[in-house]
């Protein structure tokens, strides 16, 4: 006695056809302008804090907060967000102009059209069902709350500083412009005048630097970078002038000759680079 077993037919899920290659250079350059964003936004954020702290003409000195915390979530959305459409359109092969001789549609590819075809509009598919238009709803709105409460965070980035100005006074302000402290000389406890190999904030080089390091009696230091022209060994040098000299300490005077030629700094200022550390011509190394 024999039983015949009937198999169901499974059916068979429609595909959709290789991407052109222009629509997947389309979406190669997508993903790589998302990341040209974000490097163009930190850009943005560097040249405008100089730009910002820098309108005062009694700051010689600024150093960031953690200013980049506040935009780094603007900075993940908007390359999420290019990203991921892009990808998504890569791997499920969403056309944008479509492939030369290649019928969209139904029966041999799923109901899915070039973005810029007549047929899109005319012809049912998967974009138009009723689920799809609520996801998509739902989608574009979650990301606009998104957009909204990340952008609203980034400018937040640019505030968060120390300043110091031409009377040694340091200024603390918050992530909302406002000032929540102020350092003048009678409140600092010490000056360290430093030669220090360090990354400049601009470029992933690290270089050797004149550096101001400020004790204060409550036990914060407050650093500032310098560079090695004549006016910056001048502020130096008179902001020193207001530290006795036992307040007074240097650190990395070994490396001067390092910093002269790392900096090319020019044999006129030699001597002004000595007297910052008090050394003589004979003592530096």
């Amino acid at each position: 006695m024999g039983f015949s077993k009937s198999k169901k037919k499974k059916k068979r899920k429609l595909q959709m056809p290789p991407l052109s290659f222009l629509d997947r250079c389309i979406y190669y350059v997508g993903m790589l302008l998302s990341f040209g964003l974000v490097f163009a936004l930190l850009f943005g954020y560097i040249w405008g804090f100089g730009h910002f702290v820098y309108q005062d003409p009694a700051i010689i000195g600024a150093e960031q907060k953690a200013g980049i915390l506040w935009q780094l979530p603007f900075y993940l959305f908007v390359f999420l967000s290019g990203f991921v459409i892009c990808e998504d359109g890569l791997t499920c092969r969403k056309p944008i102009f479509g492939k030369k001789g290649v019928r969209y549609g139904p029966p041999q590819w799923a109901p899915v059209y070039p973005l810029f075809s007549k047929e899109r509009k005319i012809r049912p598919t998967i974009e138009n069902r009723p689920s799809h238009k609520q996801f998509r709803k739902a989608a574009c709105r979650a990301w606009l709350i998104g957009f909204v409460i990340t952008l609203l965070l980034y400018p937040l980035g640019f505030f968060g500083r120390y300043t110091l100005d031409q009377d040694c006074v340091i200024r603390d302000y918050n992530c909302l412009n406002t000032e929540v402290g102020a350092y003048g000389v009678d409140e600092m406890s010490g000056l360290t005048v430093g030669v220090v190999h360090c990354r400049n904030g601009r470029s992933w080089i690290r270089h050797w630097k004149l550096r101001l390091s400020f004790d204060t009696h409550t036990g914060e230091t407050f650093s500032f970078d310098f560079g090695s022209g004549e006016a910056s060994l001048e502020q130096m040098q008179s902001l020193k002038a207001r530290f006795p000299a036992d307040r007074i300490r240097y650190e990395g005077a070994q490396n001067i000759n390092k910093l002269i030629n790392d900096q090319d700094i020019p044999p006129q200022l030699w001597d002004s680079l000595y007297e910052l550390f008090e050394l003589t011509e004979g003592e530096a190394p």
